[in-house]
């Protein structure tokens, strides 16, 4: 009997195994996100075909993002995000100007068109929140500058990511009603009103709830999940990608005090049934033995993947000078900065299927995902450990 067939029984297997194999792989500095994504891909179809992606755990998975984006903004509302502090300007230009000026002139030059150039420059500035915040609590930088700096960068990066992807794809499919400057008007507007009202509406009803200590908890919860899915149903009328609108509404919620009561409750939720079955679900899609079948296209996809990684890398390593940082916190920073998973990936498949980039694009964006959120947090846990014992001796 396949085990694929039956739900519940593989939502049972994917939470086992999100508790389980984590705790294992720790043992050789392979993070949290990492270990479930390499587990999806082992179990998965491109790997010993146990479990498919059905309905259900696309549900599940697709909440698990939301949930995701949804505390990253609540958390990001403690983080400096403005754009031309001088700090966020400098690794904005360095983590996200240069890498996007040289894929959009390696896309030119293999012949992509400006909409290749526009799409492939979406994908070299994002940096996956998910996989950086994760890296950052699991290496105790929370509570260091550079952390810090990881994670308003990181936000920026990957907003602006979202935004490119999404001004290029409504130019190429217009929105059935709005034109393009009225698109994005509406949508920074929503977001302005998001901003300056929906702490006023929480911290009304939150003084409405004359209960129990525990059930005003679960009211508020459940009220802020309702706001969660009322804003995603509203962005999604125009076509604003729901991991985005996610982190826009926590983003929103960060200002009101009250939200942090419940901030531990969801981030509980999320972590422990949620995100876990949405990291497995990645894995699933992904095909490791790619990286085995090479073609005459593999120069260009090989050029793609090279440039995306190392552009990051070196463009952060020189922005974080200015800092103070040690070479090798430099080092940290530039390496943590290249990690891509949901938004380069999401993108790229409604871009293929739009027809602005051929099928290898997509190959090229899914092997960068693929060594940067395994082979890099890898690579950073070992380097974190081996810091550690140094500085014990």
């Amino acid at each position: 009997m396949e085990v694929a067939q039956h739900s519940l029984v593989v939502l049972g297997v994917v939470l086992f195994v999100g508790l389980l194999v984590p705790e294992l792989l720790a043992r050789f500095h392979i993070p949290f996100a990492t270990s479930l994504i390499l587990v999806g891909a082992v179990l998965g179809p491109h790997g010993l075909d146990r479990i498919r992606v059905d309905d259900t755990l696309t549900l599940f998975a697709f909440l698990g993002a939301t949930f995701q984006m949804l505390l990253a903004g609540i958390e990001a509302g403690a983080l400096d995000l403005r754009p031309f502090e001088r700090g966020n300007l400098y690794l904005f230009l360095g983590g996200g100007v240069l890498p996007a000026l040289m894929g959009a002139g390696l896309a030119l030059a293999v012949g992509l068109g400006w909409t290749g150039a526009l799409l492939t420059a979406s994908v070299f500035v994002s940096s996956s929140i998910l996989l950086v915040f994760s890296f950052v609590e699991q290496s105790d930088m929370s509570g260091q500058p550079i952390g810090f700096r990881l994670k308003s960068a990181t936000v920026l990066w990957e907003l602006s990511s979202a935004l490119l992807a999404f001004v290029l794809l409504k130019w190429v499919d217009p929105h059935p009603r709005f034109s393009l400057p009225i698109l994005i008007g509406l949508v920074v507007s929503f977001v302005m009103f998001l901003r300056l009202f929906v702490p006023e509406i929480v911290r009304y009803v939150f003084s409405r709830f004359q209960i129990s200590s525990r059930a005003k908890s679960e009211r508020r919860v459940r009220f802020t999940l309702a706001l969660l899915l009322v804003v995603l149903f509203l962005f999604t009328g125009l076509d604003v990608p729901p991991v985005v609108a996610a982190f826009l509404v926590g983003f929103a919620l960060a200002s009101a005090e009250e939200t942090k009561v419940i901030h531990e409750k969801l981030h509980l939720l999320g972590y422990a049934l949620f995100i876990p079955v949405f990291l497995f679900v990645v894995g699933l899609e992904v095909d490791l033995t790619i990286l085995l079948e090479p073609d005459i296209r593999s120069v260009a996809v090989g050029a793609f993947v090279v440039t995306a990684i190392f552009s990051k890398f070196g463009g952060n390593y020189l922005a974080t000078a200015r800092f103070g940082f040690s070479a090798r916190e430099r080092a940290v920073f530039g390496l943590a900065s290249t990690a891509k998973l949901t938004i380069p990936i999401t993108t790229t498949y409604a871009a293929l299927k739009a027809g602005i980039v051929p099928p290898a694009f997509l190959s090229g964006t899914v092997i960068v995902s693929i060594v940067t959120s395994v082979v890099v947090p890898i690579v950073l846990g070992v380097s974190a450990a081996s810091s550690k014992e140094v500085s014990r001796v």
